[in-house]
C-alpha cells in the first residue's frame, strides 16, 4: 500500500460506540457544570456558550445528530423541568424559567429560577419527555411573543453569538433581550422608575442548563463517572 493509501485510510472516519460516546456525554455534562458556576459567579455572556453545548446534546437536523441522539436516548431519558407553566389566562408577560430580583437602590433583574429557595406551586421540579420539555411554550412578552427551550437556545446558539452570530437581528430577540419588551419597570423611592435593561434570555439559559445537568446525571449515574 502506498503512502498516499495509508494516509487517505487514516482520514476514515469509524463510527463511534457507545463508551466514547458516553465520555462525550461526560464532557458536555461537565462543561454545563463549568459554566453554570461562571454564569453563578457574575459571568453572565457563558449564556452563549451554554446555549451552543445544549444544542449539542440535544438538537438533531438533517445534517447534525444530537450527542443524545446518537446514543439513542433522546426518547428515553426524562428530562428535568423547572418552569412555571404559562396560564392562558393570563394576559401579563410570563417568564417561566427565571424570576425577578429586586434591590433597593439599584434596580431589577431576573435570575434563574434555581435560585429560588421554594418554587411556587405549579413549578415544583418534574420530569417529562424531550419533546414536551424542548418544544413547549413558556416565556411570553408583552406583545404575545412566545418562547420555548427550543427557540431560546437555537436563537443564541445559531444567531446570536453561540456559534454564529447573523448579520440581520431577529426583531423578537432585540425586543425581548434589549427594549423590553417583557414590560417590567423597577419602581424605587431611590433610583425611581427604572425599566430593566436586560431580558430574560441569559439566565434562562443557566436554568436550561442546570435542568439538562442534573438530568444527565440522574439518567446515566455511575456510567457518567470518570
Amino acid at each position: 500500500m502506498g503512502r498516499a493509501s495509508q494516509q487517505k485510510k487514516q482520514r476514515q472516519a469509524q463510527k463511534r460506540d457507545r463508551p466514547q460516546l458516553i465520555r462525550k456525554v461526560r464532557e458536555q455534562r461537565d462543561l454545563l457544570h463549568v459554566l453554570g458556576e461562571t454564569f453563578d459567579a457574575g459571568v453572565t455572556v457563558v449564556g452563549f456558550p451554554l446555549a451552543t453545548a445544549i444544542r449539542v446534546l440535544v438538537h438533531d437536523t438533517v445534517s447534525s445528530h444530537s450527542l443524545l441522539g446518537q446514543l439513542d436516548e433522546l426518547k428515553a431519558m426524562p428530562f428535568l423541568d423547572t418552569s412555571l407553566p404559562i396560564n392562558p389566562q393570563n394576559l401579563l408577560p410570563h417568564a417561566g424559567l427565571v424570576v425577578m430580583r429586586m434591590t433597593m437602590g439599584s434596580g431589577s433583574d431576573w435570575v434563574p429560577r434555581k435560585e429560588v429557595p421554594q418554587p411556587p406551586p405549579g413549578a415544583e421540579p418534574r420530569e417529562v419527555p424531550f419533546s414536551s420539555w424542548w418544544t413547549t411554550d413558556l416565556t411570553k412578552d408583552g406583545s404575545g411573543v412566545l418562547w420555548s427551550r427550543r427557540r431560546m437556545v437555537l436563537t443564541i446558539a445559531n444567531k446570536e453569538g453561540g456559534a454564529h452570530i447573523d448579520p440581520t437581528q431577529p426583531i423578537d430577540i432585540r425586543a425581548i433581550e434589549e427594549e423590553n419588551s417583557m414590560g417590567w419597570t423597577h419602581h424605587d423611592p431611590i433610583v425611581g422608575d427604572k425599566p430593566m435593561s436586560k431580558g430574560p434570555m441569559m439566565p434562562s439559559l443557566r436554568q436550561i442548563g442546570y435542568e439538562l445537568e442534573v438530568g444527565l446525571t440522574n439518567y446515566f449515574g455511575s456510567e457518567l463517572a470518570p
